[in-house]
């Protein structure tokens, strides 16, 4: 009597990613499994989660629905563990943090500056985003509902079409920031928190995603970690 979103697919010797409720932080929230990050805290601060893993090398993909919006614009993207972590600290608005929020028709920025321009695209409530990190080239690909914005093509290697920069030599955790309320659901494919109606693994065979895991790109789990982060 167990739904699909009730189910892991993790093994003794092999654990996906998730949200990391380790982290002190006592104003956000974990279920299903801490795939889902909810901002439980008041006074209209938003509020940041990271996740358990946090490569240095490799090819990376994840999905992320937007469960409920919580206001001021949330925002989705990655965190280097160099930085020192805040909670209500928004994603982006450090250095060495890279982010995509819907204001002003969409902008992703790190150090609160807007990388490129504005108007890339946006999302809303029950969209999935998807995020494709390359740490062997540096570049971050945004997607939403199995479309890249900025014509991203993940595959691209060293020329980066349509990915936005990022600081090499570091170490990223996937990171969502949503104000109260808000809750965004993380799937890294060992436990999707929301119905996946396709079903894509990566080239290994790991993984249950929405979307196609773009070629050379791998779920975050300890044994991909082992092979190429």
């Amino acid at each position: 009597n167990l739904a699909a979103t009730d189910q892991a697919t993790d093994t003794p010797t092999n654990n996906f990613c998730t949200f990391n409720p380790l982290i002190p932080q006592a104003e956000m929230g974990y279920s299903e499994g801490n795939c889902i990050a909810t901002d439980s805290g008041t006074g209209g601060n938003s509020r940041t989660a990271l996740t358990t893993m946090a490569p240095i090398n490799g090819k990376w993909y994840a999905e992320f629905k937007l469960i409920t919006d919580g206001g001021d614009y949330p925002n989705i993207g990655i965190w280097a563990t160099e930085v020192v972590y805040v909670v209500t600290e928004n994603v982006g608005l450090p250095d060495d943090t890279y982010a995509w929020n819907s204001s002003s028709s969409g902008r992703v920025f790190s150090n609160n500056t807007t990388i490129g321009s504005t108007g890339i695209g946006t999302y809303a409530e029950g969209d999935i985003v998807q995020i494709a990190m390359d740490l062997d080239n540096n570049y971050i690909y945004f997607g939403v509902n199995g479309t890249y914005i900025t014509s991203g093509d993940p595959t691209s290697g060293s020329s980066g079409t349509g990915g936005f920069a990022l600081a090499a030599g570091l170490n990223y955790y996937f990171a969502t920031t949503t104000n109260t309320n808000g809750a965004w659901g993380g799937n890294f494919g060992g436990c999707p928190p929301f119905a996946i109606s396709s079903g894509n693994a990566d080239g290994d065979g790991y993984g249950n995603f929405e979307y196609a895991v773009p070629s050379g790109y791998y779920a975050l789990n300890t044994k991909n970690l082992a092979e190429y982060g």
